[in-house]
């Protein structure tokens, strides 16, 4: 079929369009399209391992995971342990660790919080996550600023053994430290059992000679009549040991 004047000059318009289309130099808008759709499985494991040298314990890796991590964007890094979190199994420990994670980064801390102190319980929730790890994670974000969840880590005392003992009685020592006043008042709401448990681990205590007296001093200056006074003799008593 022999082609007029009219369709030949109409096919050529169609292939120079066509053509400066696809010959049209790329941007870098268009380059970093392609970095992000192609992500592949190995860079988020790649992220997922940040997350979990960043939940061990060791302080020196923990801390250059962290600076690698908040190295990211944080929008990006956000969505992506976001994201991470939505394809993990309910029995995960990686959960534990993605969720801790986006607490340090002050993101959706309420729901993230939850899933780090679900973690603390004597019937294991999550697969070869032990006590003494949930204990420091726990542990970790009380030292940032949530005070508050020193009383879990009092009512943990009641069933550790092992290194997670030992992994309380350091945070304990530390926040004893940091604020006695506040130690002894969330001490003194607990349930008698459970201040006893306290009590025989603070025997073992890691305070400075120092940071002992500093303990000393603060607590024996409370009055005779101070609903507090009993624990902290108590305290005092076990530190002395």
């Amino acid at each position: 079929m022999k082609l007029n004047r009219l369709q030949i000059a109409l096919l050529l318009i169609l292939f120079t369009a066509l053509c400066s289309v696809s010959c049209s130099p790329r941007t870098n808008e268009d380059y970093q399209l392609d970095a992000q759709m192609s992500k592949t499985p190995e860079s988020r494991a790649e992220l997922l391992r940040k997350v979990q040298i960043f939940a061990a314990s060791d302080d020196e890796e923990a801390a250059a995971a962290w600076q690698a991590l908040q190295n990211q964007s944080r929008q990006k890094l956000l969505h992506e342990l976001s994201g991470m979190a939505q394809t993990l199994s309910g029995d995960d420990k990686n959960r534990v660790f993605v969720a801790f994670t986006l607490c340090r980064l002050n993101y959706d801390y309420p729901a993230n919080r939850a899933i780090v102190l679900s973690a603390l319980s004597q019937n294991r929730l999550y697969k070869d996550l032990g006590g003494d790890w949930a204990a420091d994670l726990v542990g970790r974000l009380m030292m940032q600023g949530d005070g508050e969840l020193l009383s879990p880590l009092f009512s943990a005392s009641s069933w550790s053994d092992g290194a997670m003992a030992t992994n309380l009685i350091s945070y304990y020592s530390r926040a004893l430290a940091a604020d006695p006043e506040h130690f002894l008042q969330l001490l003194a709401s607990q349930p008698t059992a459970i201040r006893k448990d306290v009590m025989v681990l603070l025997e073992d205590h890691t305070l400075t000679a120092e940071e002992r007296q500093k303990v000393d001093i603060h607590l024996s200056r409370l009055s005779r009549q101070s609903k507090l006074r009993e624990t902290a003799i108590q305290i005092m008593n076990a530190l002395a040991k």
